[in-house]
């Protein structure tokens, strides 16, 4: 079952691996297989570099969202652009 993976924590740092994601912040570490991700939001600040959001967009849609949870962007690719 998919499921969507919200991180609000700016501090958080993300690992961007193969076929899963890292995520470790001061709360809790968590290690999650791209295919239970149906869509990815992300705080802004979060340590992740643009190449690695552009690399995850290509399996689930990504967006950034401030502290409050509040939708600022997503990312498409061009080819999902119609």
């Amino acid at each position: 079952m998919k499921r969507i993976l919200i991180i609000k924590d700016s501090k958080a740092k993300i690992i961007v691996n193969n076929d899963y994601l890292v995520v470790k912040s001061i709360y809790e570490d968590k290690i999650v297989a791209f295919r239970y991700i149906s869509a990815l939001y992300i705080n802004k600040l979060a340590d992740l570099s643009i190449s690695d959001v552009i690399n995850l967009s290509k399996y689930f849609d990504v967006f950034f969202i401030n502290q409050h949870g509040n939708i600022l962007a997503s990312l498409k690719l061009e080819e999902d652009i119609q």
